[in-house]
């Protein structure tokens, strides 16, 4: 199971952020620890994206009880909240980040910039792309396309100095064009916004992903965690993903 979260703020704390942030989703670092601590408890085994994509390429498909933990759009409260956190249970996450301001060398009170993203690194996180400017890139002609996808690839590596193979599709949109430039663009793999559904081979280039509610408690998480569910279920998530694939701009 691949986790996606967005913000971590705490209650009430929305300063400086607007309807175009996507604060509905949104979890308090108290609720990220829960799910952490909450699902070792259940007996889950977490690991980096990067092991999943190797495990997926060779043919092994995912296990019921792995976890992964990523990260969409590279907000600054994901370094300050989320990094102390996940350093101090020894769980490794992905950061997928936008890099428009990176590349422009402008500075982003709401976003990480070079020191929050080698800080990640340092402590054992990825960081792959987000695009640098998060369009639907559904709707783009070839250059944009191209541009947004693999210049944001070399905008971080020229930061990081170290290779970017992973990819998030902004906002889940994607289309058979689109998966077919995230190959080109050299990406190994890449995250889409749909689940819950067991990765295997075939969905290297769009890997399911599972939001969990705070409280782990509603309907829709006990969906998500049963690994049954999960499996008599998944017809509805390929029937979305088919839509998706078949999209035209």
């Amino acid at each position: 199971m691949i986790l996606l979260y967005h913000h971590l703020l705490p209650e009430d704390d929305d300063a400086g952020f607007s309807a175009e942030d996507g604060l509905t989703f949104r979890h308090s670092p108290e609720a990220f620890r829960f799910h952490l601590e909450e699902l070792q408890r259940r007996g889950y085994r977490f690991g980096s994206l990067d092991q999943l994509v190797r495990q997926l390429d060779d043919g092994i498909t995912e296990d019921d009880r792995s976890a992964f933990v990523t990260f969409d759009d590279g907000w600054r409260n994901q370094h300050e909240y989320a990094l102390p956190i996940l350093r101090a249970l020894g769980i490794s996450a992905t950061f997928f980040v936008t890099t428009d301001h990176l590349r422009q060398g402008v500075s982003c009170a709401k976003r990480m910039g070079p020191a929050e993203l080698r800080a990640l690194v340092d402590a054992g996180m990825t960081i792959g792309s987000h695009t640098r400017t998060h369009p639907d890139l559904a709707r783009l002609d070839e250059t944009r396309l191209e541009d947004e996808l693999r210049g944001s690839r070399q905008d971080l590596e020229d930061l990081l100095g170290k290779p970017v193979t992973l990819f998030a599709y902004p906002g889940g949109s994607l289309s058979a064009r689109v998966v077919r430039a995230v190959r080109h663009a050299g990406y190994e793999a890449a995250c889409c916004s749909f689940g819950p559904a067991r990765n295997d081979a075939t969905s290297l280039f769009w890997m399911y992903r599972d939001v969990i509610s705070a409280s782990m408690r509603s309907p829709r998480d006990r969906y998500r965690l049963s690994p049954l569910a999960r499996q008599l279920l998944t017809f509805r998530v390929e029937r979305r993903l088919r839509a998706s694939l078949h999209r035209r701009a």
